[in-house]
């Protein structure tokens, strides 16, 4: 008896196949893409720039980093009041920028929280975490005279 082999391929190798064509199609348009008539001196540039950003911030840009996680930590206090942690990360925060009385206090808020929080929460490590960096955070700034 004489079988006829069907090489149609079957819907999941069609779909693979057509996944891998449009990924290719994809990949063609990126290197025409690619070859811009912009100079290369400039791409250069940029990814020196990004690096020097990475590892040397400038003044201006680390201020400006400082306002945005300042921002991003005051709307998570505002979300989350009871949340021990993130009076520490604003309180390191504050410190960083200099603003000693204000990471004081967010340590010291901190402080008021984390056993609370060690007693209700499942996650009991994170509230232990955040009151020793609270402590430690207060006694480093005392033992700078600081505060």
């Amino acid at each position: 008896m004489l079988t006829v082999e069907d090489n149609r391929p079957t819907d999941a190798e069609q779909e693979a196949n057509d996944n891998e064509a449009s990924l290719e199609a994809e990949a063609v348009e990126i290197d025409e893409t690619a070859s811009t008539d912009a100079p290369k001196s400039t791409v250069q540039n940029t990814w020196w720039a990004r690096i020097r950003r990475f590892f040397f911030q400038t003044a201006s840009e680390r201020r400006t980093e400082q306002r945005m996680r300042l921002h991003d930590l005051n709307r998570a206090i505002d979300r989350f009041p009871d949340v021990a942690v993130n009076y520490v990360l604003r309180a390191e925060l504050h410190t960083e920028m200099k603003q000693y009385d204000l990471a004081k206090d967010d340590f010291e808020r901190a402080l008021e929280l984390a056993p609370t929080q060690l007693a209700a929460d499942r996650w009991g490590i994170i509230a232990q975490a955040s009151q020793d960096r609270a402590l430690r955070g207060l006694a480093q700034l005392r033992d700078r005279n600081l505060i």
